[in-house]
């Protein structure tokens, strides 16, 4: 049996939606910018933990867009201890949805093993602590990076920062890209 991929973010766009996104990306690595400026200031833990915490945001964001709209039925399958109330299951479910691509499923499941070292290890970790360098250095980085200076992606903070705020931009365009279902007719 032949391998099937999933094809990279932008394939998934019709050709007037691409610019659209395009359009809003402008504005969005404007907001990332500002967001990585503000992330230099907090200690590795910190940043591990508020990055993948903004990535969680914006996958239930992007499933509560892609499922019918049922506030109550959503509630109770997002939030806090439910079925898709877990970063891991957000991730999974965006996939096996076809929203992300391997590429991006693959750097969101590093992304959570990192965050969840940070959070559950009593040790002084940081981006250069074994086996935490070395997935950080797995992920992919954002191709465009606007502006003259290009961030030293051989950093495993920096490039852990950039991958997880080019991921946020990745999902949110994604939301604003995806229809929302509807409920089939009951009647004949």
């Amino acid at each position: 049996m032949k391998n099937r991929t999933c094809p990279d973010e932008t394939d998934l766009l019709s050709p007037r939606k691409k610019q659209r996104s395009l359009d809003t990306a402008r504005g969005l690595l404007v907001e990332r910018w500002k967001a990585a400026t503000a992330l230099e200031k907090e200690s590795d833990r910190a940043v591990a933990l508020i990055t993948a915490a903004f990535i969680d945001e914006a996958l239930a964001a992007l499933l509560r867009h892609a499922l019918v709209d049922d506030a109550k039925i959503l509630d109770e399958l997002l939030g806090t201890d439910r079925p898709l109330g877990t970063f891991s299951s957000r991730i999974k479910l965006a996939y096996c949805l076809g929203h992300i691509s391997h590429g991006s499923f693959r750097d969101l499941e590093t992304i959570r093993a990192i965050r969840n070292d940070f959070a559950h290890s009593r040790e002084a970790l940081n981006f250069h602590s074994p086996g935490i360098k070395d997935r950080c250095l797995k992920l992919r980085a954002p191709l465009i990076i606007p502006g003259d200076a290009f961030p030293d992606l051989k950093n495993p903070r920096v490039r852990y920062v950039e991958s997880t705020s080019w991921l946020v931009n990745v999902l949110q365009a994604r939301e604003r890209e995806v229809q929302r279902p509807t409920w089939p007719s009951d009647r004949p």
